[in-house]
């Protein structure tokens, strides 16, 4: 886990090629669950930043993993796979390795990925991707599905975690998909990472907190409340925004586009 540097130098600051860093020498902590890959941590590091990662979350299999077995089974039953996130789209896969079952040609689900990470997440297992909404919000992957034909008499598969938002489900059904939920994994807290986080932002150690999930902003606001002292809070999007905010933490920023790339502008774009 990388720590702070108190005597860094603050502010721009070019890289030797000439380019300008404008994260050099900030504290950006990484709060993304355990196990979620260096990608943002990367960019950061890239745009100079001291990198802080602090696990708020651990992810672990669904407690009900027949759900999962029985719709990784009849996976050739459904019109369209929506997979929202990196996580949702290993745990699917896996139940499908598991089963035996691969992704024919001819019959076979349209797979909807809700931004680049889980549209990776499934080309490095060897699955396509038919759809990519330009917004990765519920609103955004209801209107390209509205664009692709809609749903009406479609059968849609939903793995999420058990505490995901309503908003993508109930806007499927009010278009007349037949939608079916399954727990695809859940989330606990690491504790570790979060007494970690609250030390160093107790310390005033942390520029900039950065959130990329509701169920991320829920357990920094559990372990800091809604005092988060010099530290900026940036979330990746609307939705991770509006969960901070009524969990009572400030947010100083939110990513646009909706992605790592956006998350690590916005934290600069934070600073003074």
């Amino acid at each position: 886990m990388a720590g702070p540097l108190k005597d860094e130098p603050r502010g721009p600051r070019e890289d030797i090629a000439g380019a300008l860093l404008p994260l050099a020498g900030r504290v950006v902590a990484d709060t993304r669950g355990e196990g979620m890959g260096t990608d943002l941590a990367v960019l950061l590091e890239r745009a100079g930043a001291v990198v802080l990662r602090v696990p708020v979350m651990r992810i672990l299999p669904p407690l009900d993993g027949e759900a999962l077995q029985a719709a990784a089974a009849a996976l050739d039953t459904f019109d369209w796979v929506i997979l929202s996130s990196a996580n949702g789209a290993r745990s699917l896969r896996e139940a499908c390795v598991r089963l035996g079952v691969g992704l024919g040609d001819e019959v076979r689900p349209r797979i909807c990925a809700v931004g680049p990470a889980t549209r990776d997440a499934l080309v490095e297992q060897g699955w396509p991707v038919d759809l990519i909404p330009e917004q990765f919000l519920a609103e955004g992957i209801l209107a390209s599905l509205d664009r692709e034909g809609g749903v009406r008499g479609r059968r849609v598969l939903l793995p999420r975690p058990a505490e995901a938002p309503d908003l993508l489900p109930a806007g499927l059904r009010a278009r007349g998909a037949q939608v079916v939920e399954v727990e695809g994994y859940r989330n606990a807290p690491h504790r570790e990472g979060m007494e970690s986080l609250k030390r160093a932002v107790r310390g005033d150690q942390v520029d900039v907190i950065t959130l990329t999930a509701a169920s991320s902003a829920r357990r920094v606001a559990e372990v800091l409340g809604g005092d988060v002292g010099r530290a900026r809070v940036v979330a990746i999007g609307p939705s991770t925004a509006k969960a901070a905010e009524g969990a009572g933490l400030p947010v100083a920023g939110v990513a646009d586009p909706h992605t790592i790339q956006g998350l690590v502008m916005a934290c600069a774009g934070v600073l003074d």
